[in-house]
């Protein structure tokens, strides 16, 4: 993983991740069902560019301002990328307001996408926070 300067958020996460994520988090009480109505490919796709995302926002420049929870840190690093793009650039251009707490629901998180493709194909998809 190639290391950006401060201030600017990864460029490599698609638009197609960032609109899929804003439709998919656009109800919080619908997020299961948007992932299980999902093709498999896609599904996986996600996965991996979630957990992407989510890995980047517990590095540096955040380090110093992510709670002291490791559970913590990736909630709030999945609500942050769960309010979308702007969102997720907006933190990028100001690190110290990495939230200390995720204020709402999570929206979307790495397991519940990787049950959603376990449920549609019976398949472990693998992940680790390493």
């Amino acid at each position: 993983m190639t290391v950006d300067p401060p201030g600017e958020p990864p460029d490599h996460l698609s638009d197609w991740f960032w609109t899929t994520v804003e439709t998919v988090c656009r109800d919080p009480d619908r997020v299961d069902a948007a992932l299980i109505a999902m093709e498999p490919g896609d599904l996986e796709r996600l996965h991996r560019q979630l957990w992407e995302a989510v890995v980047e926002l517990l590095c540096d420049p955040f380090t110093p301002y992510l709670p002291d929870s490791e559970d913590g840190a990736e909630d709030v690093a999945h609500w942050v990328v769960s309010r979308g793009r702007a969102h997720y650039h907006a933190l990028w251009a100001r690190p110290e307001t990495f939230p200390s707490w995720r204020p709402g629901l999570p929206g979307l998180t790495v397991g519940q996408v990787a049950e959603a493709h376990h449920r549609r194909t019976g398949r472990t998809l693998e992940w680790d926070w390493d």
